[in-house]
């Protein structure tokens, strides 16, 4: 009776520890998928505002801050 106990609690417990797993791992993909979009439109508007030739200071001043390490 307490072999089976052990064995369901140890189940149980796996099962948790999975979920908790899944979980983070699927908020951190939705993150990652974030961060990405997110460098595509600034990527975006720093191509749009480049294809305006007397803001190519504004583009310069913006990729330094940009690639600045913090």
């Amino acid at each position: 009776m307490l072999d089976n106990e052990i064995t369901s609690y140890i189940g149980l417990s796996s099962r948790v520890h999975y979920k908790k797993t899944t979980s983070r791992l699927s908020s951190s993909v939705e993150f990652n998928y974030v961060s990405i979009s997110l460098a595509q439109s600034m990527l975006y508007f720093v191509l749009q505002v480049a294809s305006l030739d007397d803001s190519v200071s504004l583009v310069r001043l913006l990729w330094g801050a940009a690639c600045r390490p913090p």
